[in-house]
């Protein structure tokens, strides 16, 4: 499809496109085959809403074939250019080729076909000129030229007409010149091409240029500024013009006056520029915003390892600044201000070095950036890990950069960037364990001793494994006492002495023989602790329930 326009001035609700038709056509007035097949050019007005047509108009049930200018490639003709078809139905004649269709407000059609080197002028369904609809009311350019160019001046292999202006008497055009004719390898009819404008006089039969953009780079002969195909040509709402170069991939933006305001290319001067407009436009992407952020080495010095970060956001058009934030625990935060940066063409490099140090004495390993609007407005956010290169990158990074990491090596390196801020966690993670081993340590010796102690407490009678010979009557009060007992102890570790024979004494356990004490020995120790324990109970008095 070569166009496709929608009609704004009524309301939207149609649109306009080109069509090509495979037909058959007896070839052989121009050297073709009887079964030829043509490419007829054709174009619709259709409804948006229901997708259904309201006016078609095909070329060759209108005009005469004859008004070519590129002839048919037939098996004896020597014509190097290829692209006009050899006329049969793999390679049908493309013999108008129609690029651009555009409507006046008196429901006129001004269709561009590129293989006539010509405009025309189509009636409407609904026009004023009480003509058959569909019926050629002028052609512009061509072989059957129906005006006389004041000026002397033409175009050729045109593309984008479009009407600017429409009065009872003119139609105020623009279009796009590429001034190339090809009848033979060398047919040219301009040095450079152009957009153009141009009036049209309907009474007078008579066409004026206005205007005429010429490509810049004209003085630098016809392989630099004059294109083959395709092209556009766009006026502004200020006077000026915006053209797109085609088969030259560039465009220029230029003052009414002709002044060159903006002239742009593709890099590689590969592909072509088919058509370029220019907009007013909010660009507000999906994705977060891309940075990295970068330290020569996981030291926060100015001069040989700063941190500096790099961020861009393609596409987003209401950036004006970038506010910075670093930590030195986790991704997450808590995050310390390293300072705001306006923003600097596509990428923004921050140096948050002097800000870093203003509150942090030390390496920050992770980087959280806000893209600001001009009030101020966070319109997005992202987080990244500082990278810092390992030895794999020697001889490749300096202070401020490293040449050769993409993106994604920023992304996916396990960096000394990200060490940093983890160096001391398996140090923290070791005295963490042996703070816990120790901790360990004394409180099972402390329950060791403790529980020694008590068992080795007496309660004023001999008792004889576990409660043998203690009275029957007493045992309950003797265990509720060793239960109260041993809450005290887990509350406040008391260790005093408690009243002999009381609901706080301790139960009494025989020693037993441990390495290096005999059985002997131990009886001894048995015996010696009994008669502390009745000298003990004897000068505290008895107990509430009496004495054991």
């Amino acid at each position: 499809m070569q166009a496709l326009e929608l009609i704004n001035f009524l309301g939207g609700e149609t649109f306009l496109q080109a069509v090509y038709q495979l037909k058959p056509k007896d070839l052989r007035p121009w050297e073709g085959i009887k079964e030829g097949w043509v490419l007829d050019g054709c174009f619709q007005e259709i409804k948006v809403d229901s997708g259904l047509p309201v006016f078609q108009w095909c070329g060759l049930d209108h005009m005469d074939i004859d008004n070519t200018l590129l002839y048919l490639h037939s098996q004896n003709t020597n014509y190097s250019e290829g692209i006009g078809g050899k006329g049969v139905i793999q390679d049908a004649w493309d013999w108008m080729h129609m690029n651009a269709i555009s409507k006046n407000t008196e429901g006129d059609y001004l269709v561009s076909a590129r293989h006539l080197s010509q405009i025309f002028k189509v009636a409407g369904k609904n026009n004023v000129h009480g003509a058959q609809p569909g019926t050629v009311l002028w052609q512009l350019g061509g072989k059957r030229n129906d005006f006389t160019m004041q000026d002397d001046w033409s175009f050729s292999r045109q593309h984008m007409v479009r009407v600017l202006k429409t009065t009872a008497e003119e139609e105020t055009l623009s279009v796009f010149n590429n001034g190339w004719v090809i009848r033979n390898k060398n047919g040219l009819t301009d040095h450079a091409s152009s957009g153009q404008v141009m009036i049209v006089n309907n009474r007078t039969m008579t066409a004026r240029l206005t205007h005429e953009y010429i490509h810049p780079h004209a003085d630098q002969g016809f392989e630099a500024s004059l294109t083959m195909a395709a092209g556009s040509m766009e006026v502004q709402p200020n006077g000026g013009a915006v053209v797109g170069w085609g088969t030259l991939p560039e465009l220029t933006e230029y003052a009414e006056d002709g002044e060159v305001l903006f002239h742009a290319f593709y890099n590689n001067h590969s592909g072509y520029n088919y058509r370029s407009y220019k907009r007013e436009w909010v660009g507000k992407p999906q994705y977060p915003p891309k940075m990295v952020a970068y330290s020569r080495t996981c030291k926060n010095d100015a001069e040989t390892s700063p941190l500096m970060a790099y961020v861009s956001w393609n596409g987003a058009t209401e950036v004006t600044a970038w506010r910075f934030y670093v930590s030195t625990t986790t991704r997450k935060g808590p995050w310390i201000p390293g300072g705001t940066f306006p923003r600097d063409g596509f990428e923004t490099a921050a140096d948050l070095t002097y800000a870093v140090k203003a509150t942090l004495a030390h390496f920050a390993p992770y980087v959280y950036v806000e893209a600001l609007d001009a009030s101020g407005a966070v319109l997005g956010s992202t987080r990244v890990t500082t990278f810092v290169p390992t030895a794999k990158y020697d001889g490749r990074c300096d202070a401020l950069h490293c040449f050769q990491p993409s993106y994604f090596e920023y992304e996916k390196e396990d960096s000394c960037g990200a060490s940093c801020g983890r160096a001391l966690a398996p140090t923290i993670l070791v005295l963490l364990v042996l703070a816990a081993f120790i901790e360990a340590v004394a409180y099972t010796t402390n329950m060791f001793w403790h529980g020694r102690w008590r068992a080795q407490r007496r309660v004023g009678g001999e008792v004889e494994d576990g409660l043998g010979s203690v009275r029957d009557e007493q045992k309950e009060s003797l265990l509720a006492g060793g239960r109260k007992e041993d809450e005290d102890m887990d509350m406040d570790m008391d260790m005093s002495p408690k009243s002999a024979g009381s609901a706080e004494s301790y139960l009494l356990t025989p020693v037993t023989p441990g390495p290096g004490l005999s059985k002997e020995d131990a009886s001894r120790e048995d015996a010696n602790r009994e008669d502390a324990s009745r000298e003990d109970a004897s000068r505290e008095g008895p107990s509430k329930e009496g004495t054991t």
